[in-house]
């Protein structure tokens, strides 16, 4: 490729070849803008050619077809699925068992250490049980018993492993019938996150793995999709399932006619769910890669940092901005600093440590916050951790989860409460405060509410100030929503609350449970200290008996009057960033002209930011986060670290400013 071309002109020359293309740009490159005015340019240069451009958000869809018109297909991954898939009732019916039957149970690939392969075993044994029985319970209301423990489960794993396996055939055979006997053309989307059994209708998640089932069995389907778009743009590719990618490449474009393009950054890809990078199809020939260097967002001293933050080679510069007027920005303007303010810490304590140690690691650390300081309206960027939730008014919320899931606090904790409804009622709240009436009269409707007179009108607004009582019990203002009919109950909530009731009901009927738990509440809360009380127990038993105890203890405080609506609010408050702390646990954004970036790991298990400003060893993953976090900086950056004197003495050459300071 011609060195001089601009990557701009570079698409335009894989368009014209017929090559299928990757754009990766680093963070403020206008790889979006570019996006744009690659369809303002098919528009008015080529008008005979189709075009489809996927967004992961309606917010981003909305943005794009601001400057692009109505004149291409431009909409969400699941909009899109959905207008391919949703008239092809017949075959969905067919796939539509490959999200609710339940997989059987294999045993894992041994290894050489055979104490940590039983116990992982019997964990994912476990896991696939639990998933069993409760499913099992809404389904067939046979109610299992408690899964075997790990020294019954080791004797004969084999027969153990064929008892689950026979039941879940059972289950299965159950759920195909089930399917069998709703006619095909009741197979829907439902718009939302859930899968429903019981009325055959699939979520955002179920349309995905459904809609790539189709593409890759179907060719028909394929041959439709070619006929409608000649060029299909996906946005932020790296946050794209891998299964989409799949089909698109492997099955879509290989036999039909169809140029893919993909905009985005692997340094970006910190979803879980997402592709992350697409260089194994970069280095098959299936995609032609363009780099995009430039940098319109960060100050020359951040971007300078943040690329030595990237793992792929990319290297971005600073682009100067043409305002309007024809008024173009000078290098003076796009000057920050970048500043390391670390205090040395040999002693860092780790998940298993004490809680007093613990608090006092992070007294220190927040003292040397405190001192680096040193910007106006700024925003801080770190990892969810108990402080920051008690600052932003979530303290309680975060403590119960936190109990309960240790490590996976905040995977468990936006995950319960999507299925307990409180981002559909925080969305509601924030319409309904907003006067967005559009969307407000869609959500309630879909919910059953009927809005068809003045009475009604004040019937729903008399709802509004029933269930927005921010401090009464957040549960409560869930069960008001579903009565009043402003949200809508789904299968996964019932799951959730009859695997509650069912936990519950076995527990009570325990006697030995109930002895543990009495105990252990009293603060004989250890193996040792019980045996020494008399009640005898070993390892294995204490952690299945305490596990029970923390559940327990989770669904009592939970659903009960401690967690206010205010305070799930206030969660979602921050998760929205509109607080003056933003988490960097799976966040991407705009940009922010003073950025605070806290670099610890708050004693989180799949977090290591050692070396992350020197030569050594780190993880692409830590890496990413970082990257992500740091790149959001428009012109000053603080990072913020306590460290070892090891770590302090490889420091590479990043920032501008290190300033060492002695905390007492």
């Amino acid at each position: 490729m011609d060195i001089r071309m601009t990557p701009f002109d570079q698409v335009l020359s894989c368009l014209a070849r017929g090559k299928s293309f990757l754009l990766q740009g680093g963070a403020g490159s206008g790889k979006t803008e570019t996006l744009k005015k690659l369809l303002d340019h098919i528009s008015k240069n080529m008008p005979d050619k189709r075009v489809a451009c996927i967004t992961h958000t309606n917010l981003a869809a909305d943005e794009i077809k601001m400057r692009a018109g109505d004149l291409h297909t431009i909409s969400t991954i699941h909009s899109f699925m959905n207008g391919i898939v949703k008239t092809f009732r017949l075959d969905l019916h067919k796939v539509i068992h490959e999200i609710f039957l339940l997989p059987e149970f294999t045993r894992g690939e041994a290894l050489d250490d055979e104490k940590e392969y039983k116990k992982r075993e019997h964990a994912r044994y476990k896991r696939a049980y639990e998933k069993y029985a409760e499913k099992a319970y809404f389904i067939l209301r046979t109610k299992e018993e408690k899964v075997l423990g790990k020294p019954v489960y080791d004797r004969d794993p084999a027969a153990a492993n064929k008892v689950l396996n026979d039941k879940i055939k059972y289950l299965n055979s159950h759920i195909l019938k089930h399917i069998e006997g709703v006619p095909a053309h009741k197979v829907s989307y439902n718009e939302t996150v859930f899968n429903s059994l019981r009325d055959l209708s699939f979520g955002h998640d179920g349309l995905i793995k459904l809609a790539v089932s189709l593409l890759v069995k179907r060719a028909k389907l394929r041959k439709i999709l070619s006929d409608k778009y000649d060029y299909i743009f996906v946005d932020e590719y790296q946050d794209t399932s891998p299964d989409v990618v799949r089909a698109f490449l492997n099955y879509v474009a290989i036999d039909q006619n169809i140029i893919f393009g993909f905009f985005g950054d692997s340094m970006q890809g910190i979803y879980e769910e997402g592709v992350g990078d697409v260089e194994s199809y970069v280095q098959s020939g299936a995609l032609e890669k363009i780099e995009k260097e430039d940098n319109y967002r960060c100050s020359e001293q951040v971007v300078r940092l943040i690329n030595n933050l990237r793992n792929d080679g990319l290297k971005q510069n600073v682009a100067l901005r043409v305002f309007d007027g024809g008024l173009l920005e000078t290098l003076v303007e796009r000057q920050g600093k970048v500043k390391l303010v670390y205090a040395i810490c040999e002693e860092k304590p780790n998940q298993q440590s004490s809680r007093e140690a613990k608090d006092l690691y992070v007294e220190k650390l927040y003292k040397l916050i405190e001192r680096a300081q040193g910007f106006d309206n700024y925003k801080m960027l770190m990892l969810t951790n108990k402080a920051v939730a008690l600052e932003a008014g979530f303290g309680r919320l975060y403590e119960i989860f936190n109990s309960r899931f240790g490590q996976s606090t905040n995977e468990n904790l936006e995950k319960v409460l999507t299925t307990c409804h409180f981002d559909d009622l925080y969305e509601l709240y924030q319409d309904v405060s907003s006067r967005r009436h559009s969307n407000v009269i869609r959500t309630v409707k879909k919910s059953g509410f009927v809005l068809d007179s003045v009475r009604q009108k004040d019937e729903l607004l008399a709802a509004f100030k029933q269930v927005f009582e921010l401090n009464c019990s957040g549960h409560k203002a869930i069960l008001e929503s579903f009565q009043l009919k402003l949200i809508k109950s789904s299968e996964s909530y019932e799951r959730f609350i009859k695997r509650r009731d069912h936990f519950i009901e076995q527990m009570n009927g325990d006697a030995r449970y109930t002895d543990f738990k009495k105990l252990y509440i009293s603060g004989i809360d250890s193996c040792s200290k019980l045996n020494k009380s008399g009640f005898d127990i070993d390892d294995y038993e204490f952690g299945d008996l305490e596990r029970d105890v923390k559940r327990d203890l989770f669904y009592t405080e939970f659903f009960g009057e401690k967690i206010t609506l205010g305070e799930v609010f206030n969660y979602y408050d921050y998760l929205s960033e509109k607080t003056n702390f933003i988490t960097m646990h799976k966040t991407k954004g705009s940009g922010i002209r003073n950025v605070l970036v806290v670099v610890d790991e708050f004693f989180w298990r799949d977090y290591k930011f050692t070396n992350i400003f020197s030569a050594g060893p780190v993880s692409a993953e830590n890496q990413k986060i970082m990257y992500v976090a740091c790149s959001r900086a428009i012109e000053n950056l603080t990072c913020v670290r306590l460290m070892g004197e090891e770590e302090a003495s490889s420091i590479g050459d990043y920032f501008d400013e290190v300033e060492v300071v002695k905390l007492d």
